[in-house]
């Protein structure tokens, strides 16, 4: 129970500052993803992040409808927008780091960043 108030707690702080930039933690996640291993297949994603198909469908339609990835022959690219729509994401998600460490304690962010799949 415990683990998953801090959950909460965590994506809350993340998700009030990227508010801004019309988009939470989860879409962000999913850009970030694509953005840094290339053209990925959805399955690949959801293998890699632990996500159930259904919320990765729901939430990869959301981006491909806010044009910032795209869909060829079965594999998700992003677009210029989503290309620079995270480079704009990365002070806030600085801010939010910040706001984590001051927030939750700097041992337990350090711990959880430390954490390996």
């Amino acid at each position: 129970m415990r683990a998953r108030r801090l959950a909460r707690r965590l994506t809350r702080i993340y998700d009030e500052e990227l508010r801004g930039l019309g988009i939470g933690s989860a879409q962000l996640n999913l850009l970030v993803t694509i953005g840094a291993a290339g053209p990925l297949r959805a399955s690949t994603i959801s293998d890699y992040l632990d996500i159930d198909k259904s919320t990765l469908s729901r939430t990869l339609a959301r981006l491909e409808t806010e044009g910032l990835i795209a869909s060829e022959d079965h594999t998700l690219r992003l677009t210029v927008t989503g290309e620079r729509l995270l480079g704009h994401a990365r002070p806030a998600w600085q801010r939010a780091q910040l706001r984590a460490s001051r927030e939750i304690g700097n041992r337990l962010v350090a711990a959880l960043s430390d954490t390996e799949r």
